[in-house]
């Protein structure tokens, strides 16, 4: 006989914001079949499915935007689920497909996005669609609720849903709640500046994240007579040509700045010293850096990360091009950072891209400017010239660097090239552990250590130990270590994974 007291109530009865939080921390997968159980799961869980939608893929668009296109009444349940969408992103570059089929597709995501009423992200990246008429649907039906946007915009040869770049005058969209605004705009033959530029001004001193994509000309145009980017807390600047900076409007609060120019000449720049005043994430090309910590500024930045030459040490960037830096000397990059120790910060992350150098003199050159540094990462593109010498770190670099306690060391490069001829170390445990072994022999404070994205090496209590897994993570308590294992595992070979130090 059952128990009276206790429950016997199905899944299904659950209250929905159970249900909710049941599919939202269910795969994808899954949620699927979650939907298909029954009206109930349906009915509750579609808003998760249709929530966040990200498209990567034509065919998959095609399918997406023909669903999201129709009428309630012809769907499942009569629902209008374009309702239900809150942040859509559309990415993707050429498809060999027939015109007629792209331009389906361009004009059912235009009937779409009139119906998403409630859209609060909204990516464009993604040939075939016309901006004119986005722009006019977005600023029409999406005003009121989009907090972010993000447009690539494309020469006229590439508009299948009829715009014309006539339907751009007169074109005056505000969006009254965005706080991110990204802009990719290379074809100087459209008029995109006084759209884009409305768009930008029209929310300026609420806007907290900005991205810009442009030629030199361009930028200098967008950034001319600007408003003041009061709010702004993260800039984005990726400009062919130099960078006007000294036309950049007040910048009182940026916090971060992510800075990419082809042709940046620091002895033709100018930056004042009151911009930027509260910088303390720097990604910029290494010549850039000494605009940043003048010798003679009054009163330094308070910059705490720095990221040289797109410098990232595992290989998943999308942002991944080494080709625009591999020409990067030692020498060059090692001049520019003696302005480090300048920062008010002080720099505790340190990211460097180098083409090559020598080990032997490599740590000497550099410890001048580690000496508050707690992370380094140096991602080379060529093996490192008198390898022998990287035992002898202890003295020249680590002595020099006493809250370094993560140092990792990168052939991502190589790997981005599909080259394998080099980094012949990045597997040799035995000789990466003698030269912990070497580095062990005088007092440092290394927790974390990576030759090769291979694999990376944690200090335990009994000695060093190799695990695979996400190496650039921050190793500050004894809590994370002891999760290792939840993220990664052993490196089984020769037996020196389980050496002392």
């Amino acid at each position: 006989m059952s128990d009276p007291t206790v429950s016997t109530a199905p899944f299904s009865e659950l209250p929905i914001d159970l249900l909710r939080l049941v599919g939202m921390h269910t795969s994808f997968d899954s949620l699927l079949s979650l939907l298909a159980t029954s009206k109930t799961f349906n009915k509750g869980l579609t808003p998760i499915l249709y929530a966040e939608i990200n498209l990567s893929n034509y065919y998959a668009a095609a399918h997406c935007v023909r669903t999201l296109s129709r009428e309630s009444s012809t769907l499942a349940f009569g629902r209008n689920l374009a309702l239900l969408v809150r942040s859509f992103h559309i990415r993707y570059q050429r498809y060999r497909i027939q015109p007629v089929q792209k331009v389906k597709v361009a004009r059912r995501l235009l009937r779409a996005i009139e119906a998403m009423t409630n859209l609060r992200h909204f990516v464009l990246d993604a040939t075939f669609l016309g901006p004119p008429k986005l722009i006019h649907v977005l600023g029409a039906r999406g005003a009121h609720s989009l907090r972010l946007l993000s447009l690539r915009l494309q020469s006229e040869r590439w508009w299948l849903d009829g715009s014309t770049p006539d339907m751009l005058l007169g074109l005056r969209p505000v969006f009254q709640a965005l706080t991110s605004l990204t802009f990719k705009m290379w074809d100087e033959e459209i008029c995109w500046h006084d759209v884009m530029k409305h768009i930008h001004d029209s929310r300026a001193a609420h806007l907290r994240t900005l991205d810009l994509a442009m030629t030199g000309p361009a930028f200098h145009s967008f950034v001319q007579d600007s408003l003041a980017w009061s709010s702004l807390q993260e800039l984005t600047l990726r400009v062919t040509g130099d960078i006007p900076f000294a036309l950049l409007p007040a910048t009182p609060n940026v916090r971060t700045l992510r800075l990419t120019s082809d042709d940046l000449e620091p002895t033709d720049t100018a930056l004042p010293s009151d911009a930027l005043p509260k910088l303390e994430v720097l990604v910029c090309p290494h010549q850039a850096l000494p605009l940043f910590l003048p010798e003679d500024a009054p009163r330094q930045r308070p910059i705490r990360v720095v990221q040289l030459n797109g410098a990232s040490y595992g290989e998943d960037n999308e942002d991944f091009s080494y080709v625009r830096w591999e020409r990067c000397k030692w020498e060059d990059v090692r001049r520019s950072l003696r302005c480090i120790p300048r920062s008010a910060g002080p720099v505790t992350e340190l990211s460097i891209y180098v083409d090559w150098f020598d080990a032997k003199t490599f740590g000497g050159g550099i410890a001048e400017c580690v000496q508050e540094v707690e992370q380094l990462v140096i991602v080379l593109n060529q093996d490192p010239g008198n390898e022998a010498a990287i035992g002898d770190w202890s003295k020249t670099l680590f002595a020099h660097a006493p809250k370094l306690h993560t140092f990792l060391l990168s052939n991502a490069p190589y790997k981005w090239n599909d080259t394998s001829t080099s980094f012949l170390f990045a597997t040799q445990q035995n000789k990466q552990l003698a030269w912990l072994a070497a580095w062990d022999k005088n007092p440092n404070t290394l927790k974390r250590v990576a030759f090769t994205t291979e694999f990376f090496w944690i200090r335990e209590e009994d000695g060093w130990r190799a695990l695979r897994g996400f190496a650039e993570r921050t190793a500050d308590s004894e809590d994370e270590d002891d999760d290792d294992d939840e993220y990664s595992s052993p490196v089984q070979s020769d037996g020196s994974a389980e050496a002392d130090g």
